[in-house]
């Protein structure tokens, strides 16, 4: 009998930036490999709730949790963890995909096309929160709650 290489069946995974373009993404691969898929982003309840519902089936989204959850924020990130444990058990994989960087480039390459050396200092400064603080927490407060054999997936551009 030949075993599937990528069944993720039983394995939390917790997806940052799941809302995005490639987080969606990310979220139907591993949903379709039976993973259960913890997704935290920014939007609303009502908004993610309509996002997922037109992209997941029914059966699909019972494997699929969402948090409204702002990366940068310690106390928040340490409450989520506590629920997903006490919700699903364990953690075996965090995939670190939020950014900012979509309003980062829709503000300077966009309607207005402000050179890079117009960056105000705050925009960078939030980029850099979410990119790399955000990676740094969630590295942190859910690493520390995964078992040996787990893995941690940063991704960047």
């Amino acid at each position: 009998m030949h075993k599937d290489l990528f069944d993720l069946s039983g394995k939390v995974v917790i997806l940052t930036g799941g809302l995005g373009l490639l987080g969606l993404n990310y979220a139907k691969a591993l949903i379709s490999k039976n993973a259960r898929v913890v997704i935290l982003d920014l939007a609303k309840d009502e908004e993610a709730s309509k996002i997922l519902s037109s992209q997941f089936s029914k059966d699909e989204l019972q494997r699929c949790f969402y948090y409204r959850t702002d990366i940068t924020d310690q106390k928040r990130l340490i409450k989520v963890r506590r629920e997903i444990l006490r919700i699903l058990g364990s953690i075996d994989v965090l995939i670190n995909n939020a950014a900012l960087v979509a309003s980062v480039e829709k503000k300077y390459l966009g309607k207005y096309k402000k050179s890079f050396e117009d960056l105000d200092l705050d925009d960078w400064s939030a980029e850099m929160n979410v990119n790399l603080i955000g990676t740094l927490l969630c590295c942190k407060i859910f690493g520390g709650a995964m078992k040996r054999g787990s893995s941690v997936i940063n991704v960047s551009s």
